[in-house]
């Protein structure tokens, strides 16, 4: 029997698995579980040291990026992520404390640029926001 385009996504769902970059475990145990509290998913954590790894990367579906802490690093992590074969389409957020970063990061093609810390509600949405986009659903034959 031949299944529906809706059948083959639902039979093929893995889950989520969300790369969390930042260079001091406090903010990315403090992301983390923001959100847990937001989605089920699988965590993937880079911090310093990981971020120069090659193939630290892996298949994710959201990526979280703590510009701050990873400085420079977390920049480079963005465009590996737009080159990387199996992360290409994953929605980037970048973290920021200044509104100049902030704007670097959304001029660079970063798909939501928040505050750091998020508030949670800001975190939610954002987060929502991209994964609800129909962009990320591709469908094979």
């Amino acid at each position: 029997m031949r299944r529906s385009a809706v059948d083959r996504l639902a039979f093929e769902f893995r889950g989520i698995t969300a790369l969390v970059a930042a260079s001091q475990a406090a903010p990315r145990a403090h992301l983390i579980r923001y959100l847990r509290a937001i989605i089920n998913c699988r965590f993937v954590e880079l911090d310093q040291k990981r971020l120069a790894e090659p193939g630290a990367i892996g298949n994710i579906d959201l990526a979280l990026v703590d510009l701050d802490s990873s400085g420079p690093a977390g920049y480079e992590l963005y465009a590996q992520l737009r080159q990387h074969a199996e992360a290409r389409t994953a929605p980037v957020l970048a973290l920021a404390q200044s509104e100049r970063d902030r704007v670097r990061a959304a001029s660079l093609g970063f798909d939501e640029a928040l505050s750091n810390p998020p508030a949670f509600a800001e975190l939610q949405a954002a987060t929502l926001r991209c994964l609800g986009r129909p962009s990320l659903v591709v469908v094979g034959s």
